[in-house]
């Protein structure tokens, strides 16, 4: 019993290495320039959002950090310096509460 356990464990983990080494991807292979746009992320300070702000700095863009935390937005923008020079980085404050709308205008 305990083999068998043993065995399926083994066959777990070889088989979630070989997905996530196959599922890993490649980086974006479009390198075009972004020079003259403008880009707002949010979340911009960890995650998803820090790679993103780093890659469209590589692409020359001007790039909002929108962070509830300017502390970490800075200590971002010193991390992505220290490897990417070009783009320009801004960073904002995000207010906690969401838009209220009162009405749509539609034409």
């Amino acid at each position: 019993m305990i083999t068998l356990l043993l065995a399926g464990s083994t066959a777990t983990v070889v088989c979630l290495y070989i997905f996530r080494h196959w599922n890993r991807g490649t980086a974006c292979p479009n390198k075009v320039s972004q020079e003259g746009k403008v880009f707002l992320v949010t979340g911009a300070n960890s995650g998803l959002g820090k790679e993103t702000v780093r890659e469209l700095a590589i692409r020359n863009a001007t790039v909002i950090l929108a962070c509830r935390n300017l502390t970490s937005a800075e200590e971002t923008i010193t991390e992505i310096r220290r490897t990417v020079s070009s783009g320009e980085l801004v960073n904002i404050r995000m207010n906690e509460h969401p838009l209220e709308v009162d009405y749509f205008l539609v034409f």
